[in-house]
């Protein structure tokens, strides 16, 4: 749980609470991912510099169990925050999107502190999600936008769009997810609807639309979705 400058973790089964040593230069907290063996956690972090210098971004990797600190990735020169993260499934790469003005997406292999590769999102996201049956799928999503990029032989990133323009353009994407099982991608708007893609290496359509039926008093607005193994 990211708890304002604070990151703790809370074990069920003991009921115990214990909190991540975090760096010292931590000012808050943006964005967190708990990696798919559940072994390594990520924070996107806000992190005070020297009086008169500007907060910069940086994402650290912490040890779910002992709470301490593993890594601190940063991106040169970058303005702006990093505010969503995200695992591969072998937990050996990870990837982060950037704030305005830049919007960057950012693929780095965390152990050795190794940038792969990094792109500019046309508009701002939100949240930034990796594809568990293939970590060269990203996918980007946020008010008026949802695009996949993959992650190419010359390690550019290449976009792709997954609705038409006036669609995307119209639609209040808060989160997406993707399913355990292969090429299916969950996207969720504010207003409680559910586009289900398949996706595969050339092609990728609507399969279903879903839609959360709420009480017609009820004002809700949907903010996140998540998978599990069911």
């Amino acid at each position: 749980h990211p708890i304002g400058k604070k990151a703790c973790s809370y074990q069920l089964d003991k009921h115990k609470m214990d909190f991540f040593d975090l760096n010292p230069n931590v000012e808050a907290i943006l964005g967190m991912a708990v990696a798919p063996n559940r072994k390594r956690v990520a924070f996107c972090e806000k992190a005070r510099l020297a009086e008169g210098k500007s907060p910069h971004g940086q994402v650290s990797v912490y040890h779910v169990v002992q709470g301490s600190h593993l890594r601190t990735l940063t991106f040169p020169n970058m303005k702006g925050q990093f505010i969503s993260c995200c695992f591969t499934k072998d937990t050996k790469f990870l990837v982060a999107l950037g704030s305005a003005p830049e919007n960057y997406i950012v693929y780095w292999k965390w152990s050795n502190l190794k940038l792969i590769a990094h792109t500019k999102a046309p508009v701002t996201a939100s949240r930034i999600r990796v594809n568990p049956a293939d970590a060269s799928m990203i996918t980007t999503s946020g008010p008026q936008h949802l695009k996949l990029w993959r992650l190419e032989k010359d390690l550019s990133l290449r976009s792709s769009a997954l609705l038409p323009g006036k669609t995307e353009s119209k639609t209040h994407f808060v989160d997406h997810a993707w399913m355990r099982s292969k090429g299916v991608l969950l996207a969720l708007t504010n207003e409680g609807n559910c586009y289900v893609f398949e996706i595969n290496d050339t092609s990728s359509e609507i399969v279903q639309s879903l839609k959360v039926q709420t009480s017609p008093e009820a004002a809700h607005r949907f903010e996140t979705i998540e998978t599990y193994k069911k």
